[in-house]
């Protein structure tokens, strides 16, 4: 364990230091596969989705990449994860050490101009208070930063999206975890911030809009009386989300590894090595074709019907309907897990958060109005 001071401050200094080295707990929310295998980016065993089809259903991009998922659950309200707005997963020192300076950087700005000290000699209770705020503060300058795109996606999922985000807001219980996900690692820490564990139940936002998107109609959440009415275990539940485009980087370095192979190949004279030289060629290959196929077919709207198989209100669990992968993966985060009632009209269930691994069981977190 190492104690660190990250405060880039002139003195005197805040008084708060980051604790770094003690293990943390990683939460992989944005449905990445297990280790050594090549996972598509959109949803596994589904469909494209018409363009015209489930418009409600938005992207959410930075950097002109489509990350996320959402639903337009009300005229001016996006619904997604909120693991989507802000990173849930902070498991490295770098992540930790980026978000901790972001928020001491909203506390000294609050303090607008008055002596660090006012800060430095506060109660525990009132620097706690004051972090938790700037951190919130944090948090919504990173969703605001979030651009919506509409419509179903060019190929590669490359898309700039509109920028019309006014503001965002996690759950209570995302704010909890967040919160105590940094203050852990200070000197600022409690008790009480070690007990806070993830859930899917709280693992939601709500992004306002700053206008309505065009040709949009929302699709809202599902009440009490719809629920009752219309969900049974086993029924069809549809998810529709947007795949993460794949890293044009992976294609370029598996073209550099295929020609290395060849040129090593043609200069080998020992027939052996010259063999062993050649499967890693095959196998190079089978692996560059699917980064290629990734490249080229994710990163679009795609639409998968589930079965209901566990319900309750802190999680909900969609399991494939046939012997084949089918549900939701990278990039799918945050879009609805979908019900038709009998009227025929679509309710959001709930929000894509999780997936045990793409293709295999894929977790929501339950909404209600």
């Amino acid at each position: 364990m190492k104690v660190r001071s990250l405060m880039r401050f002139a003195a005197p200094a805040v008084a708060i230091l980051l604790v770094v080295g003690c293990g943390r707990q990683s939460f992989s929310g944005s449905g990445l596969g297990n280790e050594g295998q090549v996972q598509a980016g959109n949803i596994v065993g589904g469909s494209a989705v018409a363009a015209s089809d489930f418009k409600h259903v938005v992207g959410l991009a930075k950097d002109g990449r489509i990350f996320c998922s959402g639903n337009l659950v009300e005229s001016n309200k996006i619904l997604t994860a909120g693991h989507c707005v802000t990173n849930f997963d902070i498991d490295t020192e770098a992540a930790l050490q980026a978000i901790f300076e972001k928020t001491m950087d909203e506390v000294e700005k609050n303090l607008a101009g008055q002596d660090i000290s006012l800060f430095n000699n506060a109660p525990l209770a009132a620097k706690r208070t004051l972090f938790k705020a700037a951190l919130r503060r944090v948090i919504t300058d990173e969703g605001k930063s979030i651009k919506i795109y509409v419509g179903s996606s060019s190929v590669g999922g490359s898309e700039t999206g509109l920028d019309v985000v006014a503001d965002v807001a996690l759950s209570p219980g995302g704010y909890a975890y967040m919160e105590a996900s940094v203050l852990k690692y200070t000197n600022l820490a409690l008790p009480e911030d070690q007990a806070v564990k993830y859930s899917a139940s709280f693992d939601y936002a709500y992004m306002t809009l700053k206008t309505t998107l065009s040709g949009v109609t929302p699709v809202p959440v599902i009440n009490a009386q719809e629920h009752s009415d219309n969900v049974l275990l086993g029924q069809d539940v549809r998810v529709v989300g947007f795949g993460l485009k794949v890293d044009g980087r992976f294609l370029r370095a598996s073209r550099l590894i295929i020609k290395e192979l060849e040129e090593k190949i043609a200069a080998e004279q020992d027939e052996q090595k010259k063999q062993e030289l050649q499967a890693q060629l095959a196998e190079e290959k089978v692996m560059g074709q699917a980064f290629l196929a990734l490249y080229f077919n994710s990163g679009n709207k795609n639409m998968v019907d589930l079965k209901l198989e566990n319900y309750d209100h802190t999680e909900i669990t969609l399991t494939k309907k046939g012997s084949g992968l089918a549900g939701a993966c990278n990039g799918d985060s945050g879009g609805p897990a979908l019900v038709k009632l009998r009227n025929g009209e679509w309710r959001q269930l709930g929000v894509v958060v999780t997936v045990d691994y793409c293709g295999n069981k894929t977790h929501v977190s339950p909404r209600f109005r």
